[in-house]
């Protein structure tokens, strides 16, 4: 008979959550064991709560869906849970011509739930424009374009107009790791 042994962390608590005993079983460990006998652990993040998070590959996601805005507005609040920085897509379909939008990418700090700017593009004023605003560490800083930081925890889109008319635009996002 073959023994598969693991070795998932050289602390004795990685597998057993807080306290030195032995996990009960290999749900509580977060262990698999596949088909074939193999014995697989899984990795995860604990959030500020506590909670395990499993970690992510890149991903695309919707943070304003497509539609004409007459005011200020700001997305809702998304979890980065393991992602390094962020590539918002930003489409203007429809233009008053005589005003202009600007995009700003925000971090929260949590302890005051103040957002403080990461990136701001340019004034946008013509319209079939897309664009792209890139947040993350490492890359050559571009005034209103990129910025040289890492993705924070919680984050958001804002968007302030230059007055009351319409604009049409949509705003994606890819999380990369």
């Amino acid at each position: 008979m073959v023994q598969k042994v693991a070795i998932v962390d050289s602390v004795t608590s990685a597998l057993s959550g807080q306290d030195a005993t032995p996990a009960t079983d290999l749900e509580e460990a977060n262990l698999r064991v596949d088909s074939w006998g193999n014995l697989h652990a899984l990795l995860h993040m604990e959030s500020a709560a506590s909670t395990p998070e499993p970690l992510q590959s890149n991903r695309d996601i919707t943070v304003l869906a497509s539609a004409a805005r007459t005011a200020a507005v700001d997305s809702s609040d998304f979890t980065n849970v393991n992602h390094r920085g962020v590539v918002v897509t930003v489409d203007v379909t429809a233009d008053p011509s005589t005003a202009a939008v600007t995009f700003t990418i925000q971090g929260k700090d949590v302890e005051s739930s103040s957002y403080y700017t990461l990136l701001a593009s340019a004034a946008l004023a013509t319209v079939d424009i897309t664009t792209d605003l890139v947040v993350y560490p490492g890359c050559i800083a571009v005034a209103n374009r990129v910025a040289n930081l890492p993705l924070p925890r919680i984050w958001r889109v804002s968007v302030t107009v230059a007055d009351a008319e319409s604009f049409t635009y949509s705003v994606g996002a890819s999380l990369v790791v």
